[in-house]
C-alpha cells in the first residue's frame, strides 16, 4: 500500500465547469462581478464554453450562496456576497480554531501544528491556537462574530469543532478549511481521513484474524466522522460472509475516570469482545492502563487495533498495531489550500481523503 492514496469527492465532473465556477467566484469574491449579471449566452461566449456548462457552473455557485436566480430574472450576485478580497483588512496569521469540549488533549494537534506552523512562515503567516468556545457553544453566532471582530485572521484552520461551527464560516464566505470530516451539503473545503475505508479496512483485518466479538471504542459522536466510522464499522461486520460475527459500538469522554469505568464495564460484563479497535490517542492510554488493572494482557487476552498513530504509542508494551500518516504531507496539503487563496483568491470546494498504511505491531492475536 503507498504511504497516503489520496481520493476526492468532487460534486462537479467536468474540470471545465470546475474552473468556469473559480473564475466567477473570484470575481464576485473579489468585488469585478456586481449585481446582475450578463446573460447565461453572453457569459458562455465571454468563457468559451457551452451553455450548460456556463448554466452548471451557476448552479455550483448558488448552492455557495453566491448568486440566486428568480422566476423571469437573470442571474444575480447574492447580497451577501460582497467583496471579500484575501487578506484586506485582515492580520497576517491563520488562527487553527479547536474546541477542548471535544478534545481537550493536545497531543493530535501537535502531530500537525509544527509542520504547519513551519509551512506558514515560507508564507509570511504565523499560526495562532485558540479555543474561543470554553464556556459552551450556546450564542455561538455572537462568539465567533466577537472573535472574527477582534483577531482578524487571514484564514482559519478548523480542527476538531462541531459542524454548526463549519457553517457559520461557510454562510459568511469567510476563507477556512476543515481538518477533518464535513458535511455533504457544505462547500468549505476539507483534508480528513478515509473513515469509511479506513473502518472497513480494520475491520476486516481483525476478521481475517479469526475474531468474532469486535467492539469499535470510539469518542462521542460529536463530529461527522465519528458517526460514519461508526455505520462503516457495523456494515463491515454485518456483511462478513460466515454471518457470526458480533459488534459493539462503545462510547467514552476522553478523561482518565470516564475511559476507566467504560473498560471497566467492558470486560466484567458476560461476553467481553475478544478485540477492540480504538480511534482516539488517550483511548488507547487509558485501554492498555486499565486492562493491567484487570489482570488482562494484550494481545492473550484481548486484541487491539489502533486508527492513528501517535509517537507516544510506541513506549507501549507490546507496541500496538495501528495506521500512520505523514503528517507533514497532512500539512502541506492544508498550506496549499491557504497559499492558493492568498495567491488567487479562489477558495476549492474539494473534500482530500487520506488513507494511511497499517504498520503491524504486537498487539493483534489470530485467534484458532
Amino acid at each position: 500500500m503507498a504511504t497516503m492514496i489520496e481520493s476526492r469527492s468532487i460534486a462537479l465532473k467536468s474540470r471545465l465547469v470546475e474552473r468556469v465556477r473559480d473564475a466567477l467566484r473570484a470575481d464576485i469574491l473579489q468585488g469585478h462581478r456586481t449585481g446582475r449579471l450578463p446573460s447565461e449566452r453572453h457569459l458562455a461566449e465571454e468563457f468559451e464554453v457551452s451553455r450548460p456548462t456556463l448554466h452548471t457552473a451557476l448552479q455550483a455557485l448558488q448552492r455557495e450562496g453566491l448568486v440566486e436566480i428568480s422566476p423571469r430574472q437573470p442571474w444575480r450576485v447574492a447580497p451577501r456576497a460582497r467583496a471579500n478580497p484575501p487578506s484586506a483588512t485582515r492580520r497576517a496569521e491563520v488562527m487553527m480554531l479547536r474546541c477542548t469540549r471535544v478534545k481537550p488533549n493536545l497531543a493530535d494537534w501537535l502531530l500537525v501544528t509544527d509542520h504547519l506552523r513551519q509551512k506558514l512562515h515560507h508564507l509570511g503567516y504565523h499560526l495562532r491556537i485558540m479555543d474561543p468556545f470554553a464556556r459552551g457553544l450556546k450564542n455561538l453566532d455572537r462568539i465567533l462574530t466577537d472573535f472574527d471582530a477582534e483577531h482578524r485572521p487571514a484564514f482559519y484552520v478548523l480542527t476538531s469543532v462541531p459542524s454548526q461551527i463549519h457553517r457559520w464560516f461557510a454562510q459568511r464566505n469567510i476563507p477556512a478549511i476543515i481538518d477533518g470530516s464535513r458535511e455533504p451539503d457544505l462547500s468549505l473545503p476539507a483534508l480528513d481521513m478515509d473513515h469509511e475505508v479506513l473502518l472497513r479496512h480494520a475491520t476486516q483485518y481483525l476478521l481475517r484474524h479469526g475474531h468474532r466479538h469486535i467492539t469499535f471504542f470510539n469518542v462521542p459522536a460529536v463530529a461527522v466522522g465519528a458517526t460514519v466510522q461508526e455505520q462503516v464499522f457495523r456494515r463491515a461486520c454485518a456483511a462478513w460472509p460466515s454471518g457470526d460475527t458480533h459488534a459493539r459500538v462503545i462510547r467514552s469522554p476522553v478523561r482518565p475516570a470516564a475511559v476507566a469505568e467504560t473498560v471497566r464495564r467492558l470486560f466484567t460484563a458476560p461476553h467481553p469482545p475478544s478485540a477492540l479497535i480504538v480511534a482516539d490517542f488517550e483511548h488507547v492510554i487509558g485501554l492498555y492502563a486499565t486492562l493491567a488493572t484487570l489482570g488482562l494482557r494484550i494481545p492473550r487476552d484481548v486484541s487491539v487495533l489502533v486508527l492513528g498513530h501517535w509517537p507516544s504509542l510506541d513506549f507501549l508494551n507490546p507496541l500496538p498495531t495501528c495506521y500512520r500518516v505523514s503528517w507533514d504531507q497532512w500539512a502541506s496539503r492544508i498550506a496549499r489550500v491557504i497559499r492558493n487563496y492568498f495567491q488567487l483568491g479562489v477558495l476549492p470546494t474539494t473534500f482530500t481523503k487520506v488513507m494511511p498504511t497499517l504498520r503491524e505491531g504486537k498487539s493483534v492475536a489470530a485467534l484458532r
